[in-house]
């Protein structure tokens, strides 16, 4: 076999980093029409279809006098995180900030051996929303939300509910 020149390689090189750009922003486009989707559904109907898409996992608790809403968001820090409760949906979401999707050209790998080039990037995200719907109405003005090494805890006080009976006189 021949041996290969220089400009050969380096046209090689580039268009094997051109390809793997390219298949990074599929993907990422993908995952954003799956989430928009997912998130779409989710807010018409009473399924929960967000856990598998948007990899943070809950847990939704009842502890009797009040429910609380426990979630894993690694690597979030408090300013990233907005928690809102509209109706019986929690919300919650976390942006980390800065653009992801910006990487190195091919020109860029080519030229600049001395930097990391991936070779498999699946920690790509930087922001998330995750609904979950409350089972019953709880008071608000109460709620709090903690985070503490990863781990988001929301916790909302149940509406008292009186089990009293009350008379009601007919006019």
């Amino acid at each position: 076999m021949l041996p290969r020149s220089a400009p050969l390689d380096d046209l090689e090189d580039r268009g094997k980093a051109a390809v793997e750009t390219l298949l990074t922003e599929v993907g990422e486009r993908l995952e954003d029409a799956v989430r928009t989707y997912t998130r779409t559904v989710d807010e018409r109907s009473r399924l929960d279809l967000a856990a598998g898409w948007t990899g943070i996992r809950i847990d939704l608790v009842d502890a009797g006098d009040e429910l609380f809403v426990v979630a894993d968001v690694p690597g979030y820090e408090r300013d990233d995180l907005t928690v809102r409760l509209e109706g019986e949906t929690l919300t919650i979401r976390g942006d980390r900030g800065g653009d992801h999707r910006r990487s190195r050209s091919a020109t860029e790998s080519v030229h600049d051996r001395t930097a990391p080039a991936y070779l498999r990037r699946e920690r790509t995200a930087r922001s998330f929303a995750r609904r979950v719907r409350l089972p019953e109405p709880v008071a608000t003005d109460d709620a709090t939300a903690s985070l503490d090494d990863g781990v988001l805890t929301v916790r909302f006080p149940k509406y008292a509910s009186t089990m009293e009976a009350t008379e009601i006189e007919v006019d």
